[in-house]
């Protein structure tokens, strides 16, 4: 996915059954190599752009940031999820 630079809102929705959030990193790494320590990325080793408070089961929030040209990725980083796979890399253009 490709957006353009600028000011962007991303709407979270957890239609699940466990607490989820949305945290924004901007980094060149592939979206499945970011730092880990504890079960969770470590946002002290990467971009942290934004992210959502603690989104419950079939809560939302809305996220707005300023992204500049670059690689982001969109993770849950609740402990275990973004090692299960709940990420989305994506291109500000």
């Amino acid at each position: 996915p490709r957006a353009r630079a600028g000011a962007i809102t991303f709407d979270a929705r957890n239609d699940g059954k466990v607490p989820h959030n949305l945290v924004v990193v901007r980094s060149d790494l592939a979206q499945d190599r970011l730092p880990t320590a504890s079960g969770i990325v470590d946002e002290r080793r990467v971009t942290f752009v934004g992210r959502t408070e603690e989104l419950v089961p079939g809560s939302g929030a809305r996220l707005s940031v300023t992204l500049a040209a670059g690689k982001y990725v969109l993770i849950c980083n609740v402990i275990g999820h973004y090692n299960s796979g709940q990420f989305a890399a994506f291109t500000v253009e």
